[in-house]
């Protein structure tokens, strides 16, 4: 049976704004710009639920125990501290609200908000503002929305994000982190991949079909455990079954990490 099955809501991305609230131990996953998701939570319907099912099913038996919801990585015991959220377990603010800073804009909104992160940068766990690069800019009428994408190395790590708004004034409003900080603080990754790029989407396709398979481009990551992995990311589509999995493969020994039906995560 699929381990996810009887949950009535599944979230495509938890939404931390509206759900960090309570206070209490929260998911934040899926958002190929945002680790943590900014979207809506849909309803898991009986429709969804059988499709999930028989994409679940359709694995071979030796890829189901890897099958995954979310990123266990980027599950954060949060506590309210004012308007901020701050991360039990690592120290760090995951979370400002309301923000008012005692700043001016700078030339650019991206100039603006590194300005802002990096006055704060101890708090937020950011022991290098080089390891961000913005990955995304969307404008809404007056306001800004940012994306910065980690990087260790000089490598994407794996859904690791921070989120800054700007509001109508040109300032910070709201930041969501997902920053990984023991990445600065630790020896360096290996960087070098053992396994090839095309035997990763071999990989990839036979982890979720024994029959046809298309798959995507291989995709460089680290992926934040402690110690830390080099993976390869590849989505793969079997041709005679549901589903749509993302699928993280250890880029130094080939092993299967997660996989992810990202048609409904």
């Amino acid at each position: 049976m699929h381990p996810f099955r009887g949950n009535l809501r599944i979230g495509a991305e938890y939404n931390l704004k509206m759900m960090m609230h309570s206070g209490r131990t929260l998911g934040v996953a899926r958002s190929a710009v945002s680790g943590l998701g900014l979207a809506a939570v849909m309803a898991w319907t009986p429709m969804a639920a059988a499709q999930s099912e028989a994409a679940f099913e359709a694995l071979p038996d030796s890829s189901k125990p890897k099958v995954i919801r979310h990123d266990p990585l980027l599950q954060f015991r949060l506590e309210p501290v004012g308007n901020e959220r701050m991360d039990l377990d690592h120290g760090v603010v995951r979370a400002a609200y309301q923000i008012q800073p005692a700043m001016h804009p700078q030339d650019t909104p991206e100039a603006t908000a590194r300005a802002w992160l990096q006055n704060h940068a101890e708090r937020f766990g950011i022991g290098r503002m080089s390891n961000l690069m913005l990955i995304r800019h969307v404008k809404t009428g007056d306001i800004h929305h940012l994306t910065f994408g980690q990087t260790h190395q000089g490598i994407p790590v794996y859904k690791r994000t921070i989120q800054v708004n700007l509001g109508r004034n040109g300032l910070p409003t709201m930041v969501l982190s997902a920053y990984a900080p023991h990445l600065d603080e630790g020896p360096a990754t290996g960087i070098l991949p053992r396994l090839r790029a095309d035997d990763a989407q071999e990989q990839a396709a036979l982890a979720v079909s024994d029959l046809a398979v298309q798959t995507g481009d291989a995709t460089l990551h680290i992926y934040p455990s402690e110690p830390p992995r080099l993976i390869w990311t590849v989505m793969a589509w079997p041709k005679e079954a549901p589903g749509a999995w993302e699928v993280l493969i250890d880029a130094r020994n080939g092993t299967i990490i997660h996989l992810i039906d990202r048609v409904l995560y």
